[in-house]
Formats: C-alpha cells, structure tokens, sequence
C-alpha cells in the first residue's frame, strides 16, 4: 500500500478540479447546501445523481428503487 504525502502549500492551492483529480471527490459534493469550499465547485441545484445523505435518507425512511 502507498501513502501518499501532500503539503499544507498544495492544499492552500486546491480548487474543485484538482481536488477531484487528486482524491476522487470534493468537499462541495456533500455540503448539505451550504457554502462551497471552492469557487469553480459546480452550482446546478438539479442533481441527476443522489448525494450520499439522499441515500441514507432513503434508507431511514425506508425506501427502496
């Protein structure tokens, strides 16, 4: 398994894009509409894809697609 290592520098510089090209996701993906972390974090409110809270929403009220 490999760690990797990146600096307090490289993170001051993250941006929505390099954040998902670095690990994958962005904090804005789940931020429960509050303030994004970044300015190039996308803004369209219609979300074809549910967040991870929708789904644990749906599991708490039961239901099932």
């Amino acid at each position: 398994m490999s760690e990797m290592s990146i600096s307090w520098g490289e993170l001051a510089n993250l941006t929505h894009i390099t954040q998902v090209q670095q690990f994958g996701f962005c904090l804005c993906e789940d931020n429960e509409g509050g303030d994004n972390p970044y300015e190039d974090c996308p803004t369209n409110t219609s979300q074809t894809e549910p967040t991870i809270n929708d789904l644990l929403k749906q599991l708490d009220e039961g239901v099932t697609q």
